[in-house]
């Protein structure tokens, strides 16, 4: 345990944030259609792929109307990540097209089967998927945990073990799993925050949508991720939030004033940019190196 004051928590988002998700979302989209054609849908993957892509098209051509849905709330807009597009894209693929959901639910015999079909696409697939951490992570995260008053926390909405082998592979240094928060000069991992979880009904103290731009209320009713922010805000100086997304990661954050710092990606739409430059909280980096300029800024200032 560090027996520093922490003056800085400093929680990274990892999928599109560490990684370049650009590089790996071709990978899982490839994957996924290949499993769901010989596997699910007993379907020749041509056609399926054709119209895997005609049906991101149609998105596109109205991305506010347009995401991921979770339990019939939108949990983000289909053009905010590489990743989201192909679940946003794999969602309404399979609902779009009876035959498709039908076979989807012989084998996810569920509730709700295509949701748990695409989140099980999702996290067996990008377990194992290559990994190609941005060009400034290693470096950053390393000045980062060189300064005694800062806490260096990575996010991940699965259970973090594909997050802790990662970080382990790369030579960074991690806190034992289950430690408690602050161990000096170690990344800690806080996971299952399930940042897409919703509920129906309003957190308390705050609106149940947000509006980011005239066509995008952003839907503010994820108590899980609520729970977390508060949590780890009870006990830091200062809580900044680093993400490559507004809806899923920077929404909650900016509403409950707490700083946003958006990764400028190459996916990154205009119109989540353009909210996050205009909060008080909010921040846009180019790259993550100019994150630790902050940081240093901040801590000579006090």
């Amino acid at each position: 345990m560090s027996t520093a004051p922490l003056t800085l928590r400093i929680i990274f988002d990892y999928d599109g944030t560490l990684t370049y998700e650009e590089e790996q979302a071709d990978l899982l989209r490839r994957r996924s259609l290949e499993i769901l054609a010989g596997d699910i849908l007993e379907t020749p993957l041509a056609g399926l792929e054709a119209a895997y892509w005609a049906t991101q098209r149609r998105l596109l051509t109205e991305p506010a109307r347009h995401g991921w849905m979770v339990d019939g709330q939108m949990a983000a807009y289909c053009d905010e990540g590489a990743f989201l597009l192909n679940t946003a894209t794999m969602q309404a693929l399979l609902a779009g097209e009876p035959a498709y959901a039908a076979a989807v639910a012989r084998r996810f015999p569920s509730a709700k089967p295509i949701q748990t079909c695409i989140n099980w696409l999702f996290h067996s697939q990008t377990a194992d998927l290559p990994v190609a951490f941005r060009p400034d992570t290693d470096p950053t995260l390393r000045r980062l945990l060189a300064r005694p008053a800062v806490e260096t926390v990575v996010l991940t909405n699965s259970k973090g073990d594909k997050v802790r082998r990662r970080l382990t592979e790369a030579g960074l240094p991690l806190s034992p799993e289950g430690a408690a928060p602050r161990s000096a000069g170690r990344i800690r991992i806080l996971g299952d925050v399930r940042q897409y979880d919703m509920t129906p009904a309003t957190l308390p103290g705050l609106p149940a949508m947000w509006l980011a731009a005239a066509d995008r209320p952003i839907d503010l009713r994820r108590p899980t991720y609520h729970r977390a922010l508060l949590r780890e805000q009870a006990d830091a100086g200062r809580l900044w939030i680093v993400a490559d997304g507004l809806s899923l990661a920077g929404s909650l954050p900016l509403a409950l004033g707490i700083p946003f710092f958006l990764i400028r990606a190459s996916y990154t739409p205009a119109w989540a940019t353009d909210c996050v430059a205009a909060q008080p909280a909010g921040v846009i980096l180019d790259d993550l190196a100019q994150l630790d300029e902050h940081a240093k800024r901040l801590l000579e200032a006090l």
